[in-house]
């Protein structure tokens, strides 16, 4: 690298900075909420930590964390960027309570 500085015609250097960025997502994104006849919801939901979207979802509809069962299919490598609780997670899961179930 010094040979190609000291060999080139111009050299610019210079700061740049950039805001702060996050993963796209190269799969679908989603989640299923369905609840059994004991009132046990379980989410299938595309996420890398099943259980931060356990908790937060049993907190935020103040259910106890153990009546909250969180599957996560099988996906591919973009992960990092679905590791926080999704914001589908919880709306899925107050919706199919809201009609009925259970």
């Amino acid at each position: 690298m010094a040979e190609g500085l000291e060999n080139s015609d111009i050299v610019i250097t210079t700061e740049m900075k950039s805001k702060r960025q996050d993963g796209a997502f190269i799969e679908m994104q989603g989640c299923i909420a369905e609840y059994d006849n004991r009132g046990v919801l379980t989410l299938t939901s595309s996420t890398q930590v099943p259980h931060y979207v356990q908790r937060t979802v049993a907190m935020v509809l103040g259910m106890d964390v153990g009546r909250v069962r969180v599957k996560k299919p099988m996906s591919g490598p973009d992960s990092a960027s679905r590791l926080p609780p999704t914001p589908w997670n919880w709306p899925a899961a107050c919706w199919r309570k809201r009609q009925g179930n259970p």
